[in-house]
């Protein structure tokens, strides 16, 4: 039908904010798309209602006030594009609004670390700003919905055969619904990194420096996610939003073993015991990217079992810091040469 909306003819952008809570594309049209294969978004109106006692049990009007919105969202871990030859890392953006602090090596070749750090300073680990496009069937004409101060939990999947995710829930200030269409942005020619995919095959991971026969391994950053709110903002009460952990609470994940005895022989007692393993994943695309996750000291939790024919076995991990901390997981994206 002309002019409906449809879930799949969708595009967004996203971009890191200098102020919080500002549109960091400061109300242009982007002109990069990340190809997203899920983005939900939720916004949140608040209800007052009135409960004052009346003779009848009619209702009685409430009153609103805008209060936030929510953006679950996943993408294609991807690597390294060159923009005219000028290295980049495509989701930069959003993982520093997960609180991935990041460390860029010029090279050649080039190398971006991240590491989940402490507060929420604008400078290091800003917001982000996601911009979306729903694009009306029959017409030339687009919904822009522009999502401000998005912060929030980032989850890394990595599942034999499939492509490796990251995932993010994300909480910002109100978006309301635009009552008016834009003209739609030219169709992309190219999605940012969506050549550069990394595939979970022929990955290499170790424990202590012991290689092991994996099915999948993820980790979440487990913040708490604390949205300050005062009365004196106009038209919401979300002023900003912290990521925080209270003290015991570690960054999580979860890796399935496949049940072969020889390994099991070694790593099972030991998480019986309490020990700390280091953890090591290295995984390479077509491009010649590189993709690292370390973790120097996580524990394993009670273990259960599953698979279907072959056992495998479902380790519950908990990421700890060494040292000044702030290093209990390692995400890196580099290139081989």
């Amino acid at each position: 039908m002309d002019g409906s909306l449809s879930v799949v003819n969708r595009i967004v952008a996203v971009d890191s904010e200098t102020d919080y809570g500002v549109d960091a594309f400061g109300g242009s049209d982007p002109t990069e798309f990340i190809a997203f294969p899920t983005f939900d978004p939720t916004t949140n109106l608040e209800v007052v209602p009135d409960e004052g006692m009346r003779a009848t049990h009619s209702g009685r009007p409430h009153d609103t006030f805008q209060g936030s919105a929510n953006i679950s969202w996943e993408v294609y871990l991807t690597g390294i594009v060159d923009p005219g030859g000028t290295p980049a890392f495509p989701l930069t953006p959003l993982l520093l609004a997960g609180n991935w602090g990041q460390t860029v090596t010029a090279g050649p070749p080039p190398e971006y670390a991240h590491n989940l750090v402490t507060g929420d300073n604008m400078a290091t680990v800003p917001s982000c700003t996601f911009v979306e496009y729903l694009i009306e069937h029959g017409r030339g004409d687009a919904r822009k919905v522009v999502y401000t101060g998005m912060r929030g939990n980032t989850t890394i999947t990595c599942e034999m055969g499939q492509a490796v995710r990251l995932s993010g829930e994300y909480t910002g200030r109100y978006a309301s619904f635009p009552a008016a269409t834009v003209t739609k942005p030219a169709n992309p020619t190219v999605y940012q990194g969506e050549q550069n995919r990394f595939i979970m095959v022929g990955a290499s991971l170790d424990l202590d420096a012991t290689a092991y026969a994996v099915e999948s391994v993820s980790f979440t950053s487990n913040w708490q996610v604390r949205e300050e709110r005062d009365g004196t903002t106009a038209d919401t009460t979300l002023s900003y939003v912290h990521l925080e952990r209270s003290p015991g609470d570690r960054v999580t994940g979860s890796l399935t073993l496949k049940g072969r005895s020889a390994a099991l022989n070694t790593i099972l007692p030991a998480i019986e015991a309490g020990d700390a393993f280091t953890l090591s994943l290295e995984l390479e695309n077509a491009n010649g990217d590189t993709l690292t996750i370390t973790a120097p000291a996580l524990q394993f939790g009670s273990y259960g079992r599953g698979g279907d024919g072959a056992i495998t076995f479902d380790l519950p991990m908990h990421l700890n810091g060494t040292g000044a901390g702030e290093n209990e997981v390692i995400l890196t994206i580099g290139r081989s040469a």
